[in-house]
């Protein structure tokens, strides 16, 4: 049997994974769904579940730049993330409230280097300096205490460690599209881009931002940051 192709295992390992939307509702159970939002990715309006998978994808590039033996997926939602960063990283952990629909997704895809853990990060106890990357999609907004929150993810991270985040901007396009569409606003939503911004700040240094679907017409922040401890 020939060697694998070094070009073509590359460019399987760079590749974002969307799951097909037919394939995702199969897979994901909507009553124990970890995400108020977990249905847009299989919406059937095009455009709006496009927005919702060019954000992980936007995510997953910044990923690429950012080498990492282990990576926390830090609020992972209903998994759908965790295929690409399988392929990119050694090892990967997905951390939520409930991990049900992660897990189908995680079996269906045989991702033997992720491990899945269920509970609250603010509480659990991982060891410090564990991670090289944590990778946070739309959950600083659901903070109550963001001092706390980023306090706690730069105790993970190792020194010189990775944080990758996102989050609505809240602007008047956004908030038109929640009528359009008729979505309710979560009930959690602390937090504002800049109240966000700013307390990051504190703890990262800003090296990278993009908006979603586009840097000049946003609906969603991208940010890398990188630890300053």
């Amino acid at each position: 049997m020939p060697d694998p192709d070094p070009l073509e295992l590359k460019v399987k390992r760079n590749r974002f994974i969307k799951i097909p939307p037919g394939l995702l509702s199969d897979l994901i159970s909507l009553e124990t769904s970890s995400l108020v939002t977990g249905n847009l990715y299989f919406h059937p309006n095009p455009l709006l579940r496009g927005i919702f998978w060019k954000r992980l994808e936007k995510i997953f590039q910044l990923c690429l730049e950012t080498p990492a033996e282990s990576v926390l997926d830090l609020g992972c939602g209903d998994g759908v993330l965790l295929p690409s960063l399988s392929r990119f990283y050694p090892r990967v952990w997905g951390m939520d409230l409930q991990i049900g629909n992660a897990r189908r997704i995680m079996d269906y895809y045989h991702l033997d280097n992720v491990e899945l853990v269920e509970g609250d990060f603010l509480r659990h106890d991982f060891n410090p300096g564990m991670f090289d990357l944590v990778i946070a999609a739309d959950i600083w907004e659901h903070q109550r205490d963001l001092d706390v929150f980023f306090r706690r993810t730069l105790r993970i991270l190792k020194p010189g460690g990775i944080m990758i985040g996102s989050f609505p901007v809240e602007n008047a396009v956004y908030r038109l599209g929640r009528k359009v569409f008729r979505i309710t606003p979560p009930e959690d939503h602390y937090q504002k881009y800049g109240q966000v911004v700013a307390q990051a700040d504190k703890y990262f240094k800003k090296e990278k931002s993009g908006g979603v679907p586009y840097d000049f017409f946003s609906l969603f922040k991208v940010i890398k940051y990188l630890s300053i401890k």
